[in-house]
């Protein structure tokens, strides 16, 4: 029987205003739009017959499209699939009759696996902020992180469809249009066993992220660019518990004094085991971990499958008992 699970995320909207010139680029902080517009836009494509595939590297590799959307005044629902070329064919047999067959893929053809992904509409701990589910099958492939990439290049879709939607004026030349770039971030709500882990460990290194840079050309053919800048904090190894009063502490004194570090890397050590994890230095939530999210089995798989055509009304009604809907 396949094991279905569902993690729980906040989802965290940001947006710039960008434009690419060569020798005054412009990029600043805007406010996005709400996951409802944006909703429409992904809706429009949709029923207008584009399958919004992200395509993979290669011939060999993955590609990621929508089967399946709905969209009412509480939540969004996307039917997310994954075609992966390189997945094994399958086969079944008959011992008794001694029989066996090798269902071979198609030419072009990929192994089909399907993750629902519920976005609810009302923000959580601010206006940018809103919960997102996401469920799929155990060993998919299609975890947090390969639902964000996908749901970046959603995001570029509709920019690139709708390119007057997604105009804005510049801050300092109004008369200057520029991109309405829009970005996601998972952050987990953490599950029992990381403040467990937290609680009985202490903490043994962390460090503050800063992504303010990224993408900055450093060399003058912009093959190499920023990634992202840390600061290394030493923890002194006198402290030991309280791990949970000091991550709130160091974060709060981040945020008053280095507000562009948004994130935090921590590695503690607990029951013998070196462990890592990364935090929203505004939230304290995790950052795309699946392995320390809240999550919970599905119960109510009533079919033996990888993939799905249409959004599973037995799946999508167990996910949002879990909601509290």
């Amino acid at each position: 029987m396949t094991t279905r699970n569902i993690y729980f995320f906040d989802m965290k909207v940001t947006a710039r205003g960008k434009l690419n010139r060569r020798d005054d680029p412009i990029d600043f902080n805007v406010k996005p739009k709400d996951i409802s517009t944006i909703a429409e836009d992904i809706k429009q494509i949709f029923t207008g017959g584009d399958n919004l595939l992200q395509s993979g590297r290669n011939t060999d590799s993955p590609s990621h499209y929508l089967q399946d959307c709905q969209v009412d005044d509480e939540k969004i629902v996307l039917l997310v699939n994954r075609c992966d070329p390189k997945a094994p064919d399958m086969v079944t047999s008959n011992p008794a009759e001694k029989e066996q067959i090798v269902h071979a893929k198609p030419a072009g053809h990929g192994g089909d696996f399907s993750s629902h992904v519920v976005i609810m509409k009302k923000p959580v701990r601010g206006d940018n902020y809103y919960l997102c589910v996401i469920e799929s099958l155990v060993g998919s492939g299609l975890n947090s992180t390969v639902i964000k990439s996908y749901l970046k290049s959603v995001l570029n879709k509709c920019r690139f469809e709708f390119k007057d939607r997604y105009t804005i004026s510049d801050i300092s030349e109004p008369k200057v249009k520029v991109r309405h770039v829009h970005d996601i971030a998972f952050q987990g709500h953490p599950s029992e066993s990381f403040m467990r882990d937290l609680e009985n460990g202490y903490l043994s290194g962390a460090q503050a992220i800063n992504y303010t840079g990224v993408g900055k050309h450093l060399d003058s053919n912009g093959a190499i660019t920023e990634d992202y800048k840390t600061i290394k904090l030493k923890v002194d190894s006198s402290l030991i518990g309280d791990t949970l009063a000091s991550l709130k502490a160091v974060r709060s004194k981040l945020m008053s004094e280095y507000k562009e570090y948004s994130e935090l890397r921590i590695a503690f050590r607990t029951d013998g085991e070196n462990k890592s994890a990364k935090l929203s230095i505004e939230t304290g939530q995790l950052v795309d971990a699946d392995r320390y999210t809240k999550k919970h089995e599905l119960k109510s798989i009533v079919t033996n499958r990888t993939s799905y055509a249409k959004i599973s009304s037995v799946i999508l009604k167990e996910i949002m008992s879990y909601i509290g809907k």
